[in-house]
């Protein structure tokens, strides 16, 4: 390891140019115009003497030496994960920390073999699966890791989406309502403005079981507001839905 020391020469008011010593130890002297400046370096604090000038001479420190670098470094990859906060929440994360002296790092990695991304240190919004990585410094090292994750303990509280747009354009197209497949022997009934029975449905899942603006027949209802009843367990939840044409 090397070290350059930039000195400023207070009897002289001159700069002398960058000069490179071993960490090894011993004396050096640095010529500039006006005479030299002789240079002690050990492991420790390096002392500088003037002697330029035998009337000004004096002495200063600069700066102490830093532990020598062994080799190119070692790639370093800490992983931190979050589990799921419930029972379908998709909202693990992953992140790594890396160190070593070879960046930049390329981060890859994989849902049950499959590619997720190449590009960021952190993934968010993670639901169940067996999930890999794989990170490699500019030198070719690398390290690799993987871990499951598994459902949340419990269920997740419901979240439900008051309107729907039933056009097939992949937005609002059914009544969702966040979390219910965790519930089962769930029962959503809607009802329209006079407390008529339109449309019910056990086990409603957002999938194979869902609300998209219908009647009990497969008919389209019209456009309006509507009111839900959602039992689960025995107890009920009440509220209103817009539907829109």
């Amino acid at each position: 390891m090397y070290i350059t020391f930039l000195v400023a020469k207070p009897a002289h008011g001159q700069s002398v140019a960058p000069f490179v010593v071993n960490t090894s130890g011993g004396i050096a002297s640095i010529p500039d115009a006006n005479g030299s400046l002789v240079v002690y370096y050990n492991v420790g604090e390096t002392i500088i003497d003037d002697v330029a000038n035998s009337n000004q001479t004096s002495r200063l420190t600069q700066g102490f030496l830093q532990p020598d670098v062994i080799g190119n470094g070692i790639l370093t990859v800490y992983s931190f994960t979050t589990a799921m906060t419930c029972y379908s929440s998709n909202d693990a994360s992953a992140v790594l920390n890396t160190s070593g002296l070879n960046g930049p790092f390329r981060y890859t990695w994989f849902k049950n073999g499959v590619l997720l991304s190449d590009t960021v240190s952190t993934l968010l919004n993670l639901g169940v699966g067996t999930y890999s990585f794989v990170v490699k410094d500019k030198k070719g090292n690398l390290r690799t890791g993987q871990w499951d994750i598994l459902h949340g303990s419990g269920p997740c509280r419901l979240i439900i989406h008051n309107g729907l747009s039933p056009n097939s354009d992949g937005y609002n197209d059914f009544f969702y309502v966040e979390h219910i497949e965790d519930y089962r022997g769930n029962r959503i009934s809607i009802f329209n403005r006079w407390g008529d029975l339109v449309w019910d449905g056990k086990d409603y899942d957002n999938h194979n079981t869902r609300w998209k603006g219908e009647d009990r027949h497969g008919d389209n209802l019209s456009a309006g507001t509507y009111y839900y009843i959602i039992e689960i367990d025995g107890k009920k939840t009440t509220g209103w839905v817009e539907l829109m044409r």
